[in-house]
């Protein structure tokens, strides 16, 4: 920065023909006025006094005539460079130097960037500014090539506007040269005001053995069991080169999940595979089946697939035993059979035979065995006689409920009859004392909950006790029930019989009837149900033109916590889910999340009611949704999203607390969205184009392995010193201290002379 020119003026001076006589006429006048002080004093008080005068009228007078301070600098800076980095798709693709050696476009441009001579000279000579594909600024270079379309001119127009009047000498281009853009970039950059040096990658032949691999489809069941094995079956595309064996994996995320090979032949080819797997964890995944690019395949970029699988839980295999064919087992069975989550089976005796040892007979034995109780979770036992299993089966049950298993007892009349279960090893099992009599209570009842039952996990419907409660009383009323005796110390009564009823005989429960009960037994669980027309609560329902939903919400409920699943209870607190797991850009991506009120923790989270979802796109952005509760369905939320770029996208959903917003439940899922094609489809490079767009703008091109070539064009680039020139003007006028000199120097003068009775 040197100072040039500079001056010093009055913007009020003219015309200098009126001010210089009313200067000399005030200044006459200041030095009469003292030399008359002077004479009538004899003291030098006086020559000071018109000092201080003269002072500050000449300040008054500047401060009129307005004094300016003029001068011109020169302003010398480095140069702008611009630097445009192609940072999109194809720049993932792997290019070969003259040397063999091959590698990602991208990672060599970045390498070539933070330590090439040629480029640590560029930033010590010049002023860099570094931009994207789509000529957006860059603060940092960034990690992986994301854009999805290359348009080379577009870029070059959008850098040269942005820099327009800052001094830019020319522009670097670091690019493979492949332009998917809608304009030719050579025709579109005759006017070009900047030059460009282009670096590229240059094309060194391609081996006679190249060869690219495709995953060209993937298929999966919609639905598996966990803990079962899935065929993924998929079609694996090979264009030219030799015979290979390449591993196949199946991923989500980067956790492995499945590895095997698969053998290729030579040339090309459409090669199936099935990869057999089994799933570890339950739940809704989007997965990818991937082949490893083998050592070299001109792109990797088409390895890969995404597909969605459901994984759910094993079935719970439910035994129902059942002594006659009444209408409790069969609408029963028809729900349990309709459950894709309950595998059935079923024992009847349809007649009633003297005894059951022809029947066990003829199955060659017991009808239930340890070894056979081993593959069920739940077991129903209907309306018989005692004597219709032999002893070692009731043992085999006991023995089986009390390493775990899970006992529901059905209420009938020769069941839970003095000579029924209670004759059994599995009367110390039931949750109630065996009755004195038989007693048959057969007014109808309106079945309602205890508090005990309204805070069981197996008959929540709303997870709101009140709602709850509403909600099994508006059942259509059972028949009657089986009287039984006092509940046991262990049990828990879910549900009674009115007390005091007319229609109920006296029995030995002053608080009504017991309807339901549940007892811990061993490490398994018993079920007690003292009513056998719950069938009611599904064929009136119907009848009426009502929904039985509550009818399978009862069964489904009870088979679940029998079996050790308690409803929901074993599921997330939260869970998200897309329509799909693959898009295009522009699609409609439907998001679902869907709170589980029994799987939240007790206490001020089971209220959670706020939910919270966001968006993380591909290059690390946040975007919140909207998430609309659903009108039928209070736990449910649904959101919308329109992809305008490929990648995978990750959904984050958190569910929070009236208070202080605690996050009560979090969950996330991942989709993905196909990118543009045409990035990808083209393997090769294109130095020929960007040194077309060189030498139309008057610059040049240099391959990115050719250190020679890059000397030449860093020499070659225009690193003259940007020169500008600022003229710079301080108004002394306006300047605080002329004010208070002026206030200061009279006000002082006035002083002295009132000191001095001068005044």
């Amino acid at each position: 920065m040197d100072m040039l020119l500079a001056r010093f003026y009055f913007e009020h001076f003219e015309p200098a023909w009126f001010w210089l006589p009313v200067i000399a006429l005030a200044l006459a006048l200041l030095v009469g006025t003292y030399v008359g002080m002077y004479r009538r004093s004899g003291r030098t008080l006086a020559w000071w006094l018109l000092g201080m005068r003269v002072a500050g009228v000449t300040l008054l007078l500047l401060a009129i005539l307005k004094p300016v301070w003029s001068h011109q600098l020169r302003l010398v800076t480095r140069p702008v460079l611009a630097v445009v980095v192609d940072d999109s798709e194809s720049m993932s693709l792997p290019a070969a130097g003259s040397d063999g050696h091959s590698q990602a476009r991208y990672q060599w441009a970045r390498d070539w960037l933070d330590g090439a001579p040629v480029a640590r000279r560029l930033k010590a000579d010049f002023d860099v500014r570094y931009f994207g594909i789509d000529g957006r600024p860059l603060d940092a270079i960034p990690t992986e090539p994301n854009v999805e379309q290359t348009d080379l001119s577009g870029a070059l127009e959008s850098v040269a506007a942005r820099l327009r009047g800052q001094g830019a000498r020319a522009v670097v281009l670091v690019s493979d040269g492949q332009d998917t853009g809608p304009r030719a970039s050579t025709l579109a950059l005759d006017d070009y005001p900047l030059p460009v040096f282009a670096l590229g990658f240059g094309q060194h032949g391609e081996r006679s053995d190249a060869f690219d691999l495709a995953m060209a489809s993937v298929s999966a069941p919609d639905r598996v069991r966990v803990h079962n094995s899935v065929a993924v079956k998929l079609v694996l595309k090979k264009d030219g080169g030799s015979a290979l064996t390449v591993p196949l994996v199946i991923e989500r995320g980067s956790e492995e999940l499945h590895r095997q090979t698969v053998e290729l032949p030579s040339g090309s080819a459409h090669v199936p595979a099935t990869l057999n797997f089994t799933p570890e964890q339950v739940g809704d995944f989007v997965l990818s089946a991937r082949v490893e690019p083998p050592s070299g395949e001109r792109t990797a970029a088409n390895n890969a697939q995404a597909f969605r699988l459901r994984v759910e839980a094993e079935p719970i295999r439910v035994l129902l035993v059942e002594g006659t064919l009444r209408l409790e087992f069969t609408f029963l069975r028809d729900h349990l059979q309709q459950d894709p989550d309950v595998d059935l089976a079923t024992l009847v005796r349809s007649a009633n035979p003297a005894g059951a040892s022809a029947t066990a007979a003829l199955l060659g034995g017991e009808l239930i065995t340890a070894e056979r109780l081993k593959k069920f979770d739940a077991v129903l036992l209907g309306d018989f006689e005692g004597r219709m299993l032999e002893n070692e089966s009731y043992r085999a049950l006991h023995d089986w409920v009390d390493s775990g298993g899970g006992l529901m007892v059905l209420g009938g009349y020769e069941n839970l009859s003095p000579a029924g279960l209670w004759q059994t090893p599995l009367a110390d099992l039931l949750p109630a004392e065996p009755p004195a009599a038989v007693r048959q209570i057969d007014r109808p009842f309106q079945f309602s909950l205890t508090a005990e039952g309204l805070a069981h996990p197996a008959l929540s419907i709303s997870g709101t006790g009140s709602e709850d409660g509403a909600l099994w009383q508006s059942l259509p009323p059972l028949a009657g029930i089986v009287g039984v005796g006092a509940a046991r110390p262990g049990a828990v009564v879910l549900s009674r019989y009115p007390a005091g009823d007319a229609g109920s005989a006296p029995g030995p429960n002053a608080d009504g009837e017991i309807v339901l009960a549940t007892q811990p037994f061993g490490k398994g669980r018993v079920g007690l149900l003292t009513a056998d027309t719950t069938w009611r609560w599904s064929r009136l329902a119907r009848l009426a033109g009502r929904s039985d939903a509550l009818y399978v919400r009862f069964w489904s409920q009870w088979v679940r916590w029998l079996a050790g699943r308690d409803v929901h209870a074993h599921g997330a607190p939260l869970s998200i889910t897309t329509d799909k797991p693959l898009y295009r850009r522009g699609d409609h991506v439907t998001v679902t999340v869907r709170r589980n009120p029994s799987a939240l923790v007790p206490g001020p989270s089971a209220g959670a009611t706020a939910l919270e979802l966001s968006l993380r796109t591909p290059d690390g952005a946040a975007i919140a949704l909207k998430a609309v509760p659903g009108t039928a369905d209070p736990d449910s939320w649904t959101a919308e999203y329109f992809p305008q770029r490929g990648g995978r996208f990750t959904l984050d959903a958190a569910l929070t607390g009236a208070e202080a917003k605690q996050v009560a439940a979090n969950t996330t899922t991942d989709f993905y969205v196909r990118g543009s094609d045409l990035e990808l489809e083209n393997p090769s490079t294109d130095s020929a184009a960007l040194a077309a767009i060189a030498q139309r703008t008057g610059g040049m091109y240099a391959d990115v392995d050719d250190p020679s070539g890059q000397e030449r064009w860093q020499e070659a680039l225009p690193a003259s010193e940007h020169v500008d020139y600022q003229v710079r003007t301080e108004r002394l006028w306006n300047h605080p201290l002329l004010l208070l000199g002026f206030v200061g120097l009279l006000a002082g003068e006035w002083f002295l002379r009132r000191k001095q009775h001068w005044a």
